[in-house]
């Protein structure tokens, strides 16, 4: 009898679906940001992103499905138009100050950017990864 081993989203589509769309959020948000960075000038960028599968498709570790290659390959083009960028996966928990600005976010009635200074809300969070080096995964703020 030969042992076979099946991830859990082949078993349910609808599973499937979901973390592809979660994928195509992060892939899109991420090349939104590329954008942006490019739009502001930059030419070194250090990219930290909490979804591993993105960091690791733009890092060629493994193949994107079919439904993401071509907003990857958009984001390695841009990638390539920085002098320097540098990817790390950081775990989402620890994302505090993108947390906490994705939450304010969802309170604003229209599109707005905060590149200049981080609202009131969000630098409690950003002093704490600033000073903080020892917190530990599933810590919360």
């Amino acid at each position: 009898m030969e042992l076979q081993l099946v991830h859990a989203l082949e078993l349910h589509p609808l599973l499937q679906m979901e973390q592809l769309a979660q994928l195509i959020a992060e892939a899109v948000a991420l090349k939104e940001g590329l954008l942006f960075a490019k739009r502001k000038c930059v030419k070194m960028l250090m990219v930290k992103g909490d979804s591993k599968q993105v960091i690791q498709v733009v890092q060629d570790v493994w193949m994107p499905p079919w439904h993401l290659k071509p907003i990857i390959e958009d984001i390695k083009w841009l990638a390539s138009k920085f002098q320097h960028i540098s990817w790390k996966h950081i775990y989402r928990e620890s994302n505090f100050v993108v947390d906490t600005l994705a939450h304010l976010g969802l309170s604003v009635a229209s599109l707005y950017f905060w590149d200049y200074c981080l609202p009131f809300s969000a630098i409690k969070a950003f002093n704490f990864v600033c000073i903080e080096k020892g917190y530990i995964k599933g810590f919360k703020l």
